[in-house]
């Protein structure tokens, strides 16, 4: 009775450390998640909010372009905002197209399933001026 509870034991350990071992995934080694460039803004000419874009797997950092087009503005706020659950957005970088038509910018903090772009405002301009969002995301 008591060798059997010993290998009982025995095998107990074995497969405990054998679990524990790192797997060995081949489609993920060497490489490094990311998505696809997606447009977040289109070439809107009103303020407010894009649709939202899931992601996926959470992501914390994002390189964006923000291009602005029609009549030149003196300046337009853009925001990347992100969020887990689609509902509620938190606003991860924000970027200001002004003389030059585009701006890069990364952001980080936050790990989000969802993102989106938000037109914020626009200073000058008129109803031709418009704004281009476009994002991909970058693992850490």
């Amino acid at each position: 009775m008591k060798r059997i509870f010993i290998f009982v034991i025995a095998v107990l350990m074995f497969c405990t450390v054998a679990l524990a071992q790192p797997v060995d995934m081949p489609f993920v080694k060497n490489a490094r998640p990311y998505i696809p460039t997606v447009t977040l803004l289109n070439a809107v000419t009103a303020t407010g909010a894009g649709a939202s874009t899931p992601i996926g797997i959470p992501f914390t950092k994002f390189t964006c372009v923000s291009t602005w087009g029609g009549t030149v503005p003196t300046s337009e706020l853009i925001n990347v905002e992100g969020s887990l659950d689609g509902t509620t957005w938190v606003v991860l970088v924000q970027t200001t197209v002004s003389a030059s038509p585009t701006i890069y910018s990364t952001s980080g903090g936050h790990a989000v399933f969802y993102i989106r772009g938000n037109y914020v405002s626009k200073v000058v301009g008129d109803a031709t001026t418009s704004a281009t969002l476009k994002c991909t995301a970058i693992y850490n």
